[in-house]
Parts: structure tokens; sequence; C-alpha cells
């Protein structure tokens, strides 16, 4: 009895386990760059909508906002306490802002208001921007509390540094397109605002990926570098590209789909190599297509039927190789050749086959080849082709195809391709064959195959 109970509670403890497993979420949370867009109205696309496709047996929340920063997000009870109560204990938090951050030229929001409110300066209190914090200030001070709250839900945080800005000078992305405002900065002093100031580059004061990376290493949490690896995506490809490719056409912040894409997918490879949730992520297809199967449904002869898919590839070598050529074949063949499938039942009839030429330098006969294929022009003359179907009907040979294709250089003359039954090994076939080029112009046979292949497709 006790040992059937010690099983029986071991089987609830590998049940339980096995769904807590199941349940693992991914939530993330971050401004405009990361967030959901309604692909029917906007080509913008946050990267945080395609991280999905990547994580396997996990569910990803994307909880990104246009126009957050690390106070406005924390603040709103829409957005941090809304994202608390979703979840559990062992899910992971990707938590990423500086864009809005940078507000106010990286000087504090609620300081620099308070400052105008103070000195009577109504008007310009009213025009500052509360979400902008300062790098070493309350930037880091916000990513602390994410951190520690996430922590406290029995959750665990990574912090994720910003995707740069597409801030070319000449091949290069400027210091506050990586989220270094270094180069031109305001700050506030007892005496008031102080702009246009600049420190060297190797001053990080005013660096916001930076001070996130000081934060992620005083607290041991991993950090995720996306400001370096869209910086190296960016100057690899260049400015012009760069904008055609990857950005939404409207500014040099937001992506389209391909760079959303691209970027979950630098995200989820930096996830893998630091170990967070490693066997979930997937990154073995090289292309994919969305969606991976086409239902053309039911089409008649003659109509134009038209389904259109997305193809996305990654790290493909040569990078300047040709994804636009296609071929119509079956499963077992784009299996043997390494063939991606785009689409499935391309076919509008149940019953439609696909047909494979052999090409040989001599002619072969094959062990039960019951047709056969042949081309043949006619003299310029009333009755000829009548007279070459005759030797069809009197010989008894069933013809299962007769098409006209123009003759190239001679107008309103045509050869003919046919298809009988029959073996060029039956008895009599060579003399029907014989009586058939000696009426035509030209005749030659093309080959002799089997019309049905068992297993065949």
């Amino acid at each position: 009895m006790r040992k059937n109970l010690c099983l029986s509670l071991l089987a609830v403890m590998l049940i339980i386990g096995l769904a807590t497993a199941q349940a693992i979420k991914v939530h993330t949370i971050g401004d405009s760059t990361m967030a959901q867009y309604d692909p029917n109205s906007t080509v913008t696309r946050g990267w945080g909508m395609y991280l999905q496709q990547f994580l396997n047996g996990i569910t990803v929340n994307n909880r990104g906002k246009g126009g957050a920063s690390t106070r406005s997000f924390y603040q709103g009870s829409q957005y941090w306490q809304s994202v608390k109560s979703q979840m559990s204990a062992g899910d992971y938090v990707l938590i990423q802002f500086a864009h809005n951050d940078e507000k106010n030229q990286g000087m504090d929001g609620d300081s620099l208001k308070a400052y105008y409110t103070r000195t009577g300066q109504t008007a310009l209190a009213e025009k500052t921007d509360n979400r902008g914090t300062v790098p070493t200030g309350n930037y880091k001070q916000y990513l602390i509390k994410y951190v520690n709250e996430t922590r406290e839900a029995g959750c665990n945080p990574v912090l994720v540094s910003p995707i740069c800005r597409k801030y070319f000078t000449g091949s290069t992305i400027r210091r506050n397109g990586r989220h270094d405002l270094g180069d031109n900065f305001s700050k506030l002093t007892a005496n008031g605002v102080v702009t246009n100031q600049s420190i060297p580059e190797t001053d990080h004061t005013m660096d916001y990926s930076y001070q996130m990376k000081l934060v992620a290493d005083s607290m041991n949490v991993p950090f995720i570098d996306l400001t370096t690896a869209t910086k190296e995506l960016y100057e690899k490809y260049g400015d012009t590209q760069t904008n055609t490719l990857f950005f939404d056409g409207n500014g040099s912040t937001h992506l389209n789909e391909t760079g959303a894409t691209v970027v979950a997918r630098m995200c989820a490879q930096k996830m893998k190599e630091q170990g967070i949730l490693a066997d979930n992520v997937n990154l073995n297809t090289e292309l994919a297509v969305l969606p991976d199967s086409i239902d053309f449904g039911t089409g008649y002869k003659g109509q134009t039927l038209t389904k259109q898919a997305i193809i996305k590839v990654f790290e493909l070598s040569p990078e300047s190789g040709d994804i636009t050529k296609a071929a119509i074949c079956s499963e077992r063949a784009a299996e043997l050749y390494g063939l991606q499938i785009l689409a499935r039942k391309v076919n509008y009839s149940a019953v439609n086959t696909t047909r494979f030429v052999v090409v040989s330098p001599r002619l072969e006969l094959r062990e039960g080849a019951d047709k056969i294929s042949a081309v043949l022009t006619t003299p310029h003359e009333s009755g000829c082709l009548h007279e070459i179907l005759g030797i069809f009907a009197v010989n008894g040979l069933n013809m299962v195809k007769l098409e006209s294709r123009p003759i190239p250089g001679k107008s309103w003359e045509y050869m003919f391709f046919i298809e009988f039954t029959g073996s060029l090994a039956d008895p009599g076939m060579d003399g029907v064959l014989r009586e058939i080029g000696q009426t035509a112009a030209e005749f030659r046979v093309l080959g002799n195959f089997r019309s049905n292949l068992e297993g065949s497709a």
C-alpha cells in the first residue's frame, strides 16, 4: 500500500513539474521598437512580435508599449502592474528601455519640471516631458526596481539594451544612435539648465546602454546587448540598404517586418549563447516561409489562383544568392535535394500528376513502358494531318495527347507533339512508326515510358 502511495505521489509530482515547465512565459517590456502593431494598418513592426517564432514550447507575452520609458512604464498602472499580475514563478522578463528615457536631452523629467515650476517658468514646465531620465540616475534606479520586483515574483529578469537608431555619419552609427548622448546633452544644475554639453567617448556617463550593463553586472542579471548587435548589423549593410531592408520608411527608429524578425532572432540567439531557455530556442531554419502551407482551394482550368507567402532568410551563404527561383516537385524530391518547401497542394485537381523528363543521349527501352511520345511536322498540304491520324486509328493505337506549337521562323506552320499508347517493343510497332515517318515531313520518337509508376504522386 505504501509503495503504491509513493508511486502515486511521484506521478502527481511529475505531472505538476511538467505542467510548470510547459507554463513558462517570456514577458517582454519596453518601448515602441518592441511593441505590437496592427499589420493591416502600418508597415511598422516591433521585434517583440516575432520572438515567439524562435522559441519552442514557450509563450511570449509582448507588452512593449509605444512611447514608454523606464519611468512611465513603471508608473502606469496598466503597464508594469498589469504585467506583474500575468507573471508566474519561473517566467522570464526581458527589460528593454532607453529610447524615451533620452527625452529632455538626458535630463530628468520630474526634476526639470519641478525646477521650471519653482522658478515660475510655467510654459516650460508644461512642455517638459517627464518620461526623461538621467542615465546614471533614475534610469538605473528604475531598472533596479524592475529587477528586484521580477525576482520577488519568483521570475527571472533579463536586461536587454535598446536597438540602435539609424543615425549614420559616413559608414558608422553615431554615439547618439547608440544611445550615448555624450556628444550633445543638457544637464540641470543649481544655477539652471546648461545645454550643448559634451564629454569624451571614453566617458560613459551619458550612455544608457552602458549604464544598463553596469546594473546587470552589479545585480548578476543576464545582459543581452542588442545595441552593439544592431550597430554591427546596420554598419554591415550601410545607410541606404539598412533603410530599405530593415526600417519602416518613417524615420530612423522603427523597424519593418524584416528588421523586427532579424532583431528577434538576434535576441533569441544571444539567449541561447547565455543559456537562457537554450533548449527552447529554435534557430535551425535558415529560410522561413509564412504561412508554411498554402491551400489554393477549388479552381478551374484556365483560372488564375493567387496566394501570397512571405519568405524570410537567415544567414544564407553567399549573401548575394538568389532565392527567387522555385520548382514544382514531390516532397520526396525536396528531401533528396535539401529543398525548402514553399507551398504544398499547389495543384487544383486531386488527381493531378507531375511528370519529369529524363534526357539521354540514346533511346532507352524500359520494361513496362506503355506510352510513346513523339514529335512530327506535316507537309503544307490539305489532309496530311488527317492521313496521319488515320494510321493510328487503323492500327488500334489510342492517341492520348495532341498539341501544336509554332515552328520558329516559319509563319503559319506547326509541329505536333503526340502521345499514344504502346511500347516500342510491341510486335508491329516498328512498321507503324515507319509508315508515320513516310507520311510526315519530319517524325521523331522522343521516348517510351510507363504511364503510372507505383507510389508516385
